[in-house]
């Protein structure tokens, strides 16, 4: 039961919104059920109708009843499930964006650590299993309910004991279900990791097209994905072995209760004690009953594979955010490390930095690679703003007092080693739907890097839609693009990492030259091995093995 809460409290708090339409959409179901329930019932009189009668005149009636009912059941059928779709996607999505939202406001660290295709792949998998479990869950529960309690009256008012049979029934049920809870559950948790597991091998068979290309590792990794596959499939022999045998012990116990009813139903049937059409009702009914009462002690099996999709997304969503901030900055004039240190998986990549950057200076971040220079900067602009020791302070506050989402996006310029464009235009990656944006910065920026031909060209300028990875344009107009985006905003602070190692020689001169420009409003902190750009740097600072080694003009 504490498994079922805790689902029911996830999702409770996606379908209130829709709780009106999910409402009409149990109403529906019930109003549907309750003409399944008829069915049996006007079957069983006809047939006694057809057996006492030698007039004709009953059937024209009973199929008028059966044509009504068909045509009533195909329209509000189709109504509800128009409803149903449009209630498991809508809440679907919306658990599977809150999931996402709370991941992307978890530790930077854990996320750059995970296989983002599978993760993904996981949080909407999950989503969809707690989604689909709640809304059937909603609707069987009444439906079954109210099968069981009519059903059992109508047997009852027909034989007592056949209606009694069932709750006879109902302890061999909760047996199997107490024998069977936990391999359920154990088993079904192995599966979907495993699975997710199998897609993460899968889809490394594309996104890593190239080095296979190039390293000739076509069977290496049909043999990694052999592997992950041969365990996926042990652990679905492993599930369907625990779940057919919960299943074969249900068909055994409704086998049983069938012959049963067979047999002190025909005996009734025999001794003239019950009509052909009543026995019929009655086997009707019986089979609906045992249905339900079957559901409700399968439902124990449904928990348990929902559990583990619980289970899942409710350890993501649990995950503690980072540390955000009050205090927004107007501007930055100052930023400084006090003994700034961090670890990854019991590795120093920084360790003891004692760095100040003020307004005014250009400065140059320089090491061989592995140093730990573009971890410094990360650090700086407080990807890590809970995992290291020391201190980092703008303006002299702590990194942990200021709204560091709303000081990147509006007051840091910020350029990575490896730049990432996202499939859209070519205006959307430059202004990341920043409407504040000043045209005249766009327009000297487009100058200043060259970019006016090049846009020029394009069929549809700015508009141009970039493909998966902009593999539509060349390296350099990736980075050249990606460098505007980082200095349009006109930032208090800008931090460029490596931002020449794909730019001609002109358009690098034309950046030393605005750098130079407007540095006596800026911070400026560059990580470059290009001299040109070194040389033009106020102060510079050299670190080895995440240690600062030197520090000098």
């Amino acid at each position: 039961m504490a498994n079922l809460k805790g689902i029911f409290k996830l999702c409770r708090e996606y379908v209130r919104a829709h709780r009106k339409l999910l409402t009409l959409y149990i109403f529906l179901c019930v109003f549907l059920g309750l003409q399944s329930l008829a069915s049996p019932y006007i079957t069983g009189n006809f047939i006694d109708s057809l057996i006492s009668s030698s007039s004709g005149a009953n059937i024209i009636k009973y199929c008028a009843v059966f044509v009504a009912i068909t045509l009533s059941g195909v329209i509000i059928g189709y109504v509800t499930n128009r409803l149903y779709i449009k209630l498991q996607t809508t809440i679907s999505y919306e658990l599977n964006k809150s999931a996402l939202a709370h991941l992307q406001r978890v530790s930077y660290s854990f996320v750059k650590n995970q296989d983002t295709a599978a993760l993904n792949q996981r949080i909407n998998n999950d989503s969809n299993a707690l989604i689909t479990f709640y809304i059937s869950l909603c609707q069987n529960i009444v439906i079954n309910v109210i099968t069981v309690f009519i059903g059992f009256a109508i047997i009852a008012s027909f034989n007592m004991i056949l209606a009694e049979v069932l709750f006879v029934l109902i302890p061999c049920y909760s047996l199997a279900y107490s024998i069977f809870k936990q391999k359920l559950f154990d088993r079904g948790l192995k599966l979907k990791q495993s699975q997710t597991d199998y897609f993460s091998r899968l889809n490394e068979q594309i996104s890593f097209i190239k080095q296979i290309k190039v390293f000739g590792l076509f069977d290496s990794f049909s043999n990694r994905l052999n592997q992950v596959f041969t365990r996926t499939l042990s652990c679905a022999y492993g599930y369907q072995k625990v779940s057919y045998s919960f299943s074969a012990i249900d068909t055994l116990i409704l086998s049983i209760a069938q012959v049963f009813l067979f047999i002190y139903g025909g005996h009734q049937v025999v001794a003239g004690k019950l009509s052909v059409g009543n026995f019929t009702i009655i086997s009707s009914y019986f089979a609906l009953m045992m249905t339900s009462v079957r559901y409700f002690f399968s439902l124990g099996k449904s928990v348990q594979e929902t559990r583990v999709s619980y289970e899942r997304l409710n350890g993501i969503m649990s995950m503690p955010v980072e540390t955000v901030g009050k205090i927004e900055l107007n501007k930055i004039e100052t930023i400084c490390t006090k003994s700034l240190s961090l670890s990854e998986n019991n590795k120093t990549i920084v360790s003891d930095l004692n760095v100040s950057f003020e307004t005014g200076h250009i400065y140059s971040i320089c090491g061989f690679n592995g140093s730990g220079k573009s971890t410094f900067i990360n650090l700086l602009i407080g990807l890590y703003v809970d995992e290291y020791k020391g201190d980092i302070l703008i303006n002299n506050l702590s990194l942990q007092e200021i709204d560091m989402y709303s000081l990147r996006r509006r007051s840091m310029g910020i350029f990575e080693q490896n730049p990432v464009l996202f499939e859209d235009t070519i205006s959307y990656n430059i202004q990341l739907n920043q409407d504040e944006l000043n045209a005249e910065n766009i327009i000297q920026a487009i100058d200043i890097l060259g970019l006016r031909d090049f846009l020029n060209n394009l069929p549809q300028g700015l508009d141009t839609f970039l493909h998966e990875n902009a593999s539509n344009i060349s390296g350099g107009e990736k980075q050249k693009i990606a460098l505007l985006r980082a200095i349009i905003k006109n930032p208090d602070v800008l931090l460029l990492d490596e931002p020449t190692s794909a730019l001609d020689t002109i358009t690098t001169k034309r950046l030393i030259e605005y750098l130079i420009s407007i540095k006596e409003e800026k911070i400026i902190i560059v990580v470059s091995h290009n001299d040109e750009v070194s040389q033009i740097a106020d102060k510079t600072i050299w670190l080895e093995g995440g240690k600062q080694v030197l520090e000098g003009k």
